[in-house]
């Protein structure tokens, strides 16, 4: 059966070109974030710029939200968009600076008043998000979280750009 959907990339963009990323807060002077309870823009750097297709296979770029805390009684959800600012319509997911979003449902019971905020990490892969929105020579880029559900209760300890080895179907590391 097709899924046509597998393969879709957005066409329409939120933003009309790059954002001056200097401008922006960098992700030290925001980070640690106590409450996500309102947007949040911030700039990054790049561990590496104009990197080769050869360079691109081998390690995919993440954007790392660590230490994310939350009350795990409550329904959270926030979004992440690159190159866009405050302005950003979170609810329009069809814009190529949508990277992704991190969602978690209810997982302790009502009888049960006990709840845990253990620390998490969310990965976002950018590298191909990066070449769609022309980023992909620039040292510092934009990022916008958006709190949707549960703000209140969600912290985030830091923001990290990393490189990660990427490992070929029936790679077993040898």
């Amino acid at each position: 059966m097709p899924t046509p959907w597998r393969c879709y990339k957005p066409q329409t963009k939120c933003t009309k070109g790059k954002l001056d990323s200097s401008s922006f807060k960098t992700v030290v002077d925001v980070f640690p974030l106590s409450k996500l309870d309102i947007i949040v823009s911030f700039s990054i750097k790049r561990p590496a710029t104009s990197r080769s297709q050869q360079e691109k296979d081998k390690q995919e770029e993440f954007l790392i939200f660590k230490g994310v805390k939350f009350d795990d009684r409550e329904y959270i959800r926030f979004g992440v968009f690159l190159n866009a600012d405050k302005t950003v319509n979170a609810n329009e997911l069809d814009k190529t600076e949508y990277a992704g979003s991190y969602s978690s449902l209810p997982h302790v019971h009502a009888h049960n008043a006990s709840h845990e905020y253990v620390p998490r990490e969310f990965k976002l892969a950018i590298t191909e998000l990066l070449e769609d929105n022309g980023l992909e020579y620039d040292d510092t880029i934009v990022v916008t979280v958006v709190p949707k559900e549960g703000s209140e209760v969600i912290s985030i300890e830091n923001v990290e750009v990393e490189l990660t080895d990427c490992s070929s179907p029936g790679d077993n590391g040898a």
